[in-house]
């Protein structure tokens, strides 16, 4: 059975490959070329979909406890099944680094909040903010007003970690002066099982300068360790899903100094069914789903407004996050304005990069950046079939 499945794969994958090829050929586009940014919020308006530009905050100078190495953000939602779990895995750690958890119940309904105040009432480090529901972006938001150390981490309520895991993170800080610390994880489930996840299996254990186009493996704000002042201007931006998308773009992008630490120290919970990835996908018709691509394009405005070079990796960057990912993440039924912010949106960052890029990509982004530059909806299709169909 699996010898007949493997060859069915094969087949299809080579029917796709000659039609994504037949498609990248045909030279006319399925979409205007020039259609301009308020013509396509109104269309989104049409659809169901709101848009507002998502980096508007007030900054604060907070101060610093030069007692505090590490402040842990946990934000807390109707999780009363983990969150105990997580909140011990932070009590256990065994480290010489001075930590506290901040613990952000963000309107929750059943017993979160109530088990958060416990911990706080027998653990000094802890303390607890309670809000109404504001979504994940505003709960990690309403912890980065309250920090007091010299470093920050975001741990989901959901997840959990090793005992080590501030220790190894923080000592590689304080080693390497590092601006970011990242450790690799575990795929939890709640039988038990884990399993390494095996996503950064290619990448560098020290960067200097940045991290270059291996930037597009490090998207989750969680298993890191962050220098404090990489957020004296920085907001998850507030009502948006997927908002770990921006980390890549801002806070990775402008990281001079990287440190990756190959152990899985975090652990990462697979199968909480009110997770995004399990309560989010093609088949639901709902407008929020182009918070995505409305969410890729806002942040690559606020580089501009903030004066901050774009290069070939943010065009890659970009290209994957119009590609592929918000096909699969996607209703069929939005498809084509994505397509078509995709198009205003790369358009607008190949005006910012100088010199060539097209040598620095490969075949299948250099097929993407055609689709958007001629406007191909037929053939952005067809590419973003083959690469779900590899994947599978």
């Amino acid at each position: 059975m699996g010898v007949i499945k493997r060859s069915v794969k094969r087949a299809l994958v080579w029917l796709l490959a000659e039609y994504t090829d037949m498609a990248y050929k045909y030279k006319g586009g399925d979409f205007e070329r020039d259609c301009a940014i308020e013509a396509l919020i109104k269309k989104a308006e049409i659809l169901g979909y709101s848009y507002q530009f998502p980096y508007e905050y007030t900054w604060k100078n907070r101060e610093v406890d030069s007692q505090v190495d590490v402040s842990v953000i946990v934000p807390v939602y109707n999780i009363e099944k983990y969150i105990g779990q997580c909140i011990q895995s932070l009590m256990d750690q065994k480290t010489e680094f001075v930590y506290e958890v901040l613990l952000v119940d963000d309107g929750s309904v059943d017993s979160s909040g109530m088990i958060c105040d416990k911990y706080a009432e027998n653990y000094p480090m802890v303390s607890v903010v309670h809000q109404e529901n504001k979504g994940l972006s505003c709960a990690r938001n309403a912890g980065l007003e309250k920090v007091r150390g010299r470093y920050i981490s975001f741990v989901d309520g959901d997840d959990c970690v090793e005992q080590d895991y501030i220790q190894v993170l923080m000592q590689k800080a304080a080693q390497a002066k590092a601006d970011i610390v990242k450790a690799d994880f575990y795929q939890m489930y709640s039988d038990g099982t884990t399993l390494p996840s095996g996503r950064y299996r290619r990448v560098k254990s020290s960067y200097h300068n940045g991290l270059g186009e291996d930037m597009l493996s490090f998207t989750y704000a969680w298993g890191a360790v962050y220098k404090r002042e990489m957020w004296e201007e920085i907001r998850f931006p507030a009502g948006y899903l997927y908002e770990d998308m921006m980390i890549a773009h801002l806070l990775f992008y402008m990281a001079e100094t990287f440190e990756y630490v190959d152990l899985p120290l975090y652990r990462y919970r697979k199968d909480n069914p009110t997770s995004i990835l399990h309560t989010w996908g093609t088949k639901e018709v709902n407008p929020k789903g182009l918070d995505h691509v409305f969410l890729a394009y806002a942040t690559l405005e606020f580089m501009y407004r903030q004066k901050i070079k774009v290069d070939v990796n943010i065009l890659k960057l970009t290209i994957r996050e119009f590609g592929v990912i918000v096909f699969y993440r996607m209703n069929k039924k939005y498809h084509p304005l994505a397509f078509e912010l995709g198009c205003y949106t790369v358009r607008r960052l190949l005006c910012r990069i100088t010199g060539e890029y097209e040598v620095f990509l490969n075949e299948k982004e250099r097929k993407y950046v055609d689709a958007f530059l001629k406007g191909k909806y037929t053939a952005w299709r067809a590419l973003c079939n083959m690469e779900r169909w590899k994947a599978k």
